[in-house]
């Protein structure tokens, strides 16, 4: 999938000192919001980037992040320093950067290539639309056949839309191929088996005992979805 954030993912758990006023309780859940390059504004849905950072009352902390292609967490402390909180990875000593927004509540982490905002869990709106069609077992590989754009994501209940750009994650489906075209620019080509109504994906680098990044499903409503392994769920509409 995206090489790119697998590569932003590495960095933000590498870690790195974070100011915030000393007053501030900063105890809770905290879940990735939004990603800004420069001036634009994107989902992280739209990348399958995901970051989840639990800071507990008794100085402990836990980061777990994922994008489609990796997962990792982080356990270590934290604690306030002059108006810093630190951050220190109990692995190997090393510390995150970031900032508190006090007007919006954020945690905002910067990068010299991204910035990533992280709000509290409860203060993330779930806009799922209730319920989600059903999956439906197709007759045919042929049902899957066509170019078709990602619209919208869903992670742990959380169902996140997106907007309806030519950048979007896109597939382009045919006999025994799928081609990814994500951000109009980078191309993956995969394998494809149908079996049992679903149509899995394979990278021809890897066998054919395991679907990666996983199966697509049609849906009642004739759109796709497609579960990972990771908890994600990205859901496709059709290019007429």
């Amino acid at each position: 999938m995206n090489k790119f954030f697998a590569m932003v993912l590495a960095l933000v758990l590498a870690l790195t000192p974070t100011a915030f006023a000393e007053s501030i309780d900063l105890t809770g859940t905290w879940v990735l919001e939004k990603v800004f390059m420069g001036d634009i504004e994107s989902s992280p849905s739209l990348f399958g980037l995901s970051i989840t950072l639990e800071l507990k009352d008794d100085g402990s902390f836990v980061l777990f992040g994922y994008t489609r292609e990796m997962a990792a967490d982080v356990n270590g402390t934290w604690a306030m320093e002059d108006n810093i909180c630190v951050l220190t990875n109990q692995k190997n000593g090393s510390v995150i950067n970031s900032s508190f927004s006090a007007e919006d509540s954020k945690l905002v982490i910067p990068n010299e290539l991204f910035t990533m905002v992280l709000a509290r869990e409860d203060d993330v709106e779930n806009t799922s639309p209730a319920p989600l069609p059903s999956t439906v077992a197709a007759e045919s590989e042929a049902a899957f056949f066509g170019t078709w754009r990602m619209y919208a994501s869903s992670f742990n209940g959380i169902y996140s839309p997106l907007p309806d750009i030519e950048t979007n994650e896109t597939l382009i489906l045919d006999s025994g191929t799928c081609i990814m075209i994500i951000g109009g620019v980078n191309e993956s080509i995969l394998n494809t088996r149908f079996k049992d109504g679903g149509l899995s994906l394979y990278n021809y680098e890897y066998s054919y005992d395991v679907a990666t990044p996983g199966t697509l499903w049609l849906m009642e409503d004739g759109t796709l979805s497609l579960p990972t392994e990771y908890g994600y769920t990205y859901y496709f509409s059709k290019v007429e």
